[in-house]
């Protein structure tokens, strides 16, 4: 980072400060349930829930229901009536039971410029959660619901129309990468694709050197070779990036 400001510094370009914060942010979900009958437990609030509690007249524990696929037939006002036919023959009610679970609630962060940060948790603390939140990647409406205020530089994607995905980014745990280009050829398509194949920016002055010095920048790939030695992906920049079935690829690499 030090390295970019002198060079922002020798174009005479004004890094801007991109603090994030986020307020009060809360995300809760709304899951379907149907009660567990793997034991001979389960039923519902009909008639024939007694057949289906245990000695002291508790129900089985709930359980997620299974996902439904969304079909012509099944999003049809014939379809739902079957549905819900369905539940009253299996569990009594007509109506599916659903429950609120809240995943995270009360998240207050400040993020500064130019430092990195780790998110560190157990399984199911709410890490992608939050980062999701940040990135304004959440699924929102039909029971899910985000509170609180996500801002970098005091915008804000909920408020100000612009593309939140040139601010923040989020990366997956599942790649999808092309598995037959090369690390650097990956870095260099994901530069092009943001910064247009240019290291030139407006704030930068307009005359003849500077013109100069982004075109020896952009000749050298500057900021694409500075990404991979600073992730330590430079040794192995030449390397297919690879797959689980087609290709043989940087995962796993040892030189």
């Amino acid at each position: 980072m030090a390295e970019f400001q002198t060079l922002m510094e020798r174009l005479r370009s004004k890094l801007s400060h991109f603090d994030l914060r986020v307020k009060d942010g809360s995300y809760v979900v709304t899951n379907y349930v149907e009660w567990d009958s793997s034991s001979g437990k389960g039923g519902g609030d009909g008639a024939d829930a007694d057949k289906h509690n245990d000695e002291e007249g508790n129900r089985g524990p709930p359980r997620l229901a299974k996902q439904e696929v969304r079909t012509v037939a099944s999003s049809s006002i014939s379809g739902g009536l079957v549905a819900a036919i369905s539940r009253y023959w299996k569990h009594g009610t007509f109506q599916r039971k659903k429950e609120e679970k809240v995943v995270v609630s009360g998240v207050n962060l400040y993020f500064e410029t130019g430092k990195m940060y780790l998110v560190l948790g157990g399984p199911g603390s709410g890490k992608s959660t939050v980062l999701k939140m940040i990135a304004d990647e959440l699924l929102k409406g039909k029971g899910n619901k985000q509170e609180g205020t996500v801002t970098v530089a005091g915008m804000s994607p909920q408020k100000d129309r612009i593309h939140w995905n040139k601010f923040v980014g989020y990366v997956d745990q599942i790649d999808r990468l092309h598995p037959y280009l090369t690390v650097k050829e990956t870095c260099e398509f994901a530069w092009q694709c943001r910064y247009g194949g240019t290291h030139a920016l407006s704030t930068m002055r307009d005359d003849e050197e500077t013109r100069q010095f982004v075109a020896k920048l952009d000749d050298e790939l500057f900021l694409v070779n500075r990404v991979l030695e600073r992730l330590g992906l430079a040794r192995v920049e030449n390397t297919f990036v690879g797959d689980q079935s087609t290709v043989r690829g940087v995962s796993g690499y040892v030189q």
